[in-house]
């Protein structure tokens, strides 16, 4: 449905635009932001926002990945390796809430609030520590890549896949930590990898809630096009601005964001 007043617009273009500087420049806040500012500021069911963010990041963080990949900071055997286990376990992430809605319809929203706020508190807890990690042990460009790294990456991928298939949340929040920890790629590769994987990973979810009926298809043009400008800008200036400045910014509002949803479930009890 197409019912939207102007005030509903306005807002989605904002949250859009804040969403596309935020994943351009760090990788993270596609969904993390996305279903806190359609949940709490535009009055959705969690249900339908988790929904509504597949397509919308998808969108998004594919304009991204080109700019980063035009940079060269996308690496594409460990963004190989984390899809291998991410889209299978994605479409078993999309068929569990899928099953989880026909059980327990909009009450299932309490859960949801609970869980992907606790989801995005632990990203960014691993987004912190990844931010202290950066000055004593630099990343790598092009870091030794074997079998040990297949593997670890395809487990990885299907942890991190499941998640995102339910909740659409992690892509960067909790991708971005071990990629910089295990793989020791720089941040800046990090960041480019993981929005590779998310566009894929957000496609298949999108298909995978099709048949659902959930996604608010007005909601996602006008976040996209709040998000499309500044998801370029941010991506260009990922190697200009300080990323301990950046990623603390990030870090509080996703802990506001974050905090608010719990409250919300706990009242919804």
């Amino acid at each position: 449905m197409w019912k939207v007043v102007p005030l509903d617009i306005a807002l989605e273009l904002i949250v859009g635009a804040v969403l596309g500087f935020a994943v351009g420049l760090t990788g993270t806040g596609g969904a993390g932001l996305a279903i806190p500012g359609l949940v709490l500021l535009l009055g959705f069911s969690t249900v339908t926002a988790v929904a509504t963010t597949f397509p919308f990041a998808a969108i998004i963080k594919l304009i991204g990945f080109i700019q980063h990949r035009k940079q060269g900071t996308v690496h594409l055997q460990v963004g190989v390796a984390l899809l291998l286990g991410g889209v299978p376990g994605s479409i078993l992430g999309v068929l569990a809430l899928s099953q989880l809605f026909d059980a327990y319809g909009e009450d299932l929203d309490l859960w949801l609030n609970m869980v992907i706020g606790g989801l995005i508190i632990v990203g960014m807890v691993m987004l912190l520590g990844k931010t202290r990690s950066i000055g004593p042990r630099p990343g790598l460009d092009d870091p030794p890549f074997g079998q040990r790294e297949w593997i670890t990456g395809s487990a990885l991928g299907g942890i991190f896949g499941l998640i995102m298939g339910a909740t659409s949340v992690g892509a960067g929040s909790l991708m971005i930590p071990p990629l910089v920890l295990i793989y020791r790629l720089r941040a800046a590769a990090a960041v480019g990898t993981t929005i590779g994987v998310s566009v894929v990973l957000m496609l298949v979810g999108t298909i995978g809630h099709l048949s659902t009926g959930l996604i608010d298809w007005s909601a996602v043009l006008f976040l996209s096009a709040g998000a499309i400008p500044t998801v370029i800008l941010g991506s260009a200036l990922t190697r200009r601005i300080s990323e301990r400045v950046l990623v603390k910014a990030v870090v509080t509002v996703m802990m506001v964001a974050a905090i608010a949803l719990i409250v919300k479930g706990v009242l919804l009890i």
